[in-house]
């Protein structure tokens, strides 16, 4: 574990540049490649989205297959893919 001495606590340091940001105040673009890296660099990660990706492979051909020409429509997949 860490301990972070309480005088530095109020000023973090981010990149190269060294600007300060207040604590708690982590900018939205740092916070969103955080987590789109751990999607993809992560073995669960990895296993969601390609579970993801075939499930609505899967609810979209089913559709395609078993429904009748005037249930065709958007809110039919749509129906599909939230069950």
């Amino acid at each position: 574990m860490t301990t972070v001495d309480i005088a530095s606590a109020s000023l973090v340091g981010t990149g190269t540049t060294h600007r300060r940001i207040p604590l708690g105040r982590i900018p939205l673009g740092r916070i969103a490649t955080t987590e789109l890296r751990k999607m993809f660099d992560t073995r669960s990660g990895i296993w969601l989205l390609a579970s993801i990706g075939i499930l609505s492979v899967l609810a979209t051909t089913t559709v395609i297959l078993f429904a009748r020409e005037d249930e065709m429509t958007y809110n039919t997949f749509a129906r599909s893919a939230s069950r």
